[in-house]
């Protein structure tokens, strides 16, 4: 199965833009990849813990990029470094 991320980015305009490095990008389609993997090797729990560690990981990077937001400053998540 293929699948990509359609949108790389968060915020309300382009000069908002959170951008994500390639990397990060990368560790989220893991994520979803052993979601699938589980899925398609038929073991639910297996499914549910791939499930559940990507939404507590997206709850994090949801988090950090709300603090990121609300301090005014952008921050790539992955480097730690202002864009």
């Amino acid at each position: 199965m293929e699948y990509a991320i359609i949108n790389d980015r968060l915020g309300p305009d382009p000069a908002s833009t959170y951008q994500y490095s390639r990397h990060y990008q990368n560790l989220v389609q893991d994520e979803h990849k052993e979601i699938v993997k589980a899925i398609e090797r038929r073991d639910p729990a297996a499914a549910a813990l791939a499930a559940e560690t990507h939404l507590r990981n997206a709850a994090k990077r949801l988090n950090k990029y709300l603090r990121d937001q609300t301090s005014g400053i952008l921050v790539d998540p992955e480097s730690e470094t202002m864009v």
